[in-house]
């Protein structure tokens, strides 16, 4: 499959083996980021400047011309029976300025956009964090069916920096695109929290372990997500 700046949500669905619906759950529960195409169609809209929440760990992206977000009561709506076409009135988007800057918008539409589920897409690095989140799990239930390991930040720097040398600047850098398959290591609903063996399989791919003592990453697997 050639890669893309976004795919339509059913081709979404089909990658991940799941349901429609499934990914629009995950967008109700602000799991995912479930964006709309609606390229040449806002006649006329008004964009206000939104404060992000330095906090915020989700990494975002650019979004190309035309690729708005969806706020999660939107989708709510979308997702009920006979829920589309549905009138749209503001959505976000997060854009770069020429000069570098990056912001988040809130975008109103006036008059609001019809949008049909041929609108929906999802942007190709939400893609492949998702492809790594879904991996990760997939392979939790087929090793073993004990839970994973999981540490708090602090505690997971400060048991395998002495092998894993710039921890703790990779896992700040796990909000930034390019990261998604680290971010994947991020365990939801539990701020701070990491699942321990994607993480150490992200520092794995990217050649970040130095001199591990004998068998510490021997059960390790790859992480590499590969597009068929």
């Amino acid at each position: 499959m050639f890669e893309r700046e976004f795919y339509p949500l059913s081709e979404v669905a089909d990658r991940l083996g799941c349901a429609i619906s499934d990914l629009l759950h995950l967008g109700i529960q602000c799991r995912a980021q479930i964006c709309v195409n609606i390229y040449g169609m806002a006649d006329g809209l008004r964009k206000i400047r939104m404060q992000i929440d330095p906090e915020e760990e989700r990494p975002f992206h650019v979004m190309p011309v035309g690729i708005f977000m969806l706020s999660s009561e939107d989708i709510r709506c979308i997702e009920v029976p006979d829920g589309l076409p549905f009138e749209l009135f503001e959505a976000a988007q997060f854009d770069e300025s020429a000069s570098g800057n990056k912001s988040w918008w809130a975008v109103e539409f006036d008059p609001p956009i019809k949008v049909n589920f041929g609108h929906l897409v999802v942007l190709m690095p939400e893609v492949d964090r998702l492809e790594a989140l879904h991996a990760s799990q997939k392979n939790d239930n087929a090793d073993s069916q004990d839970k994973p390991e999981v540490l708090k930040r602090n505690n997971f720097i400060d048991k395998y920096k002495n092998i894993w040398p710039s921890i703790d600047n990779d896992l700040r850098d796990a909000s930034r695109e390019g990261f998604e398959s680290l971010a994947a290591a991020m365990v939801e609903n539990r701020k701070g929290y990491w699942i321990v063996y994607v993480a150490l399989a992200w520092a794995k791919d990217n050649f970040k372990i130095k001199n591990p003592p004998a068998n510490t990453m021997a059960n390790v697997p790859s992480r590499k997500i590969t597009t068929q």
